[in-house]
């Protein structure tokens, strides 16, 4: 693997703990729920705001979902059912504190690399 590779994989890491602070900041994007019905794995996807523009969303969508649904419509009730009677808040700080310093560590671990590759202290030769 080349350096240039190392950086890219960790640009997709920041990318990947970045979405998933959207996810419980509110950030509006295209999110996805994935849930193995059968041997396949299904999805739910959305553009929304987070977390719970998703799931209000879906609930406005799918009104009559219950417990006794089926398939991925039961299982996106079953995690808007735990979403709409917990109380995020605890939850949502101690989260969002280990992602930001992840965020962090990852970004700072991508900038000495490319810093290092830039003053030609490595060469882009691989690892």
């Amino acid at each position: 693997m080349a350096w240039t590779d190392e950086i890219a994989s960790l640009n997709e890491k920041i990318d990947s703990l970045q979405k998933q602070k959207d996810w419980i900041n509110g950030v509006s994007r295209e999110y996805s729920l994935g849930f193995e019905i059968g041997g396949t794995i299904e999805y739910e996807v959305r553009t929304s705001a987070g977390r719970d523009g998703f799931f209000a969303d879906w609930r406005t969508d799918n009104s009559s979902a219950s417990s006794s649904s089926t398939g991925l419509e039961l299982q996106i009730y079953n995690q808007w059912n735990e979403w709409n009677g917990f109380d995020f808040t605890t939850h949502d700080a101690e989260k969002n504190t280990a992602l930001t310093d992840s965020i962090n560590a990852l970004i700072t671990d991508r900038d000495d690399l490319q810093s290092k590759i830039d003053d030609g202290t490595i060469v882009d030769e691989g690892l």
